[in-house]
């Protein structure tokens, strides 16, 4: 993943940086908020809060835990779209297109059971409060999203018309 960051990691990647901070102040700082601290979070803000104690309330715990949370399935899901892509297209770009597996996809489901749930077993919510997709109803998801279309059909009409006005 070379390059500017997805669009979707750019938002939840920032809250987390927030955490990230304050984890850095409770740990660090005995708890306390730092200049510089308050300058990543906003110094504006948090002026008011240099050099006091950091209190969390059970809500700012519950808050920190969803971004927390949100920031590793963000994570979790662009990683595997990233790494999915890759073995679709199949060509590795810096050494010239050349192959980087030696199988590529029936689109079948009985034929690519066996490759698509290592992926499935990586990547999928396992204890979760929400229930994930099963391994069947991923890999129709997986089909729909990059399975090749085929080409469209030339309508001969189309044809006629267009050779006789040449």
């Amino acid at each position: 993943m070379k390059g500017q960051r997805p669009i979707e990691m750019m938002k939840c990647s920032s809250e987390f940086m927030k955490v990230c901070e304050l984890r850095h102040c409770c740990v660090h700082r005995f708890g306390k908020l730092g200049s510089k601290n308050a300058i990543r979070l906003g110094l504006a803000e948090h002026m008011k809060h240099l050099e006091k104690p950091i209190i969390l309330n059970n809500d700012d715990l519950e808050q920190i835990a969803f971004i927390v949370e949100n920031f590793i399935r963000t994570l979790n899901n662009t990683v595997f779209k990233f790494i999915i892509n890759r073995t679709v297209e199949n060509k590795n770009k810096e050494k010239g297109g050349e192959r980087l597996y030696d199988s590529e996809w029936t689109w079948v489901f009985e034929k690519d059971i066996s490759r698509f749930e290592k992926y499935y077993a990586i990547f999928s919510a396992k204890n979760d409060t929400l229930p994930g997709l099963s391994l069947q109803d991923s890999y129709q998801l997986f089909v729909n999203a990059y399975k090749p279309k085929p080409p469209a059909r030339k309508n001969k009409k189309t044809e006629k018309v267009n050779a006789t006005t040449i």
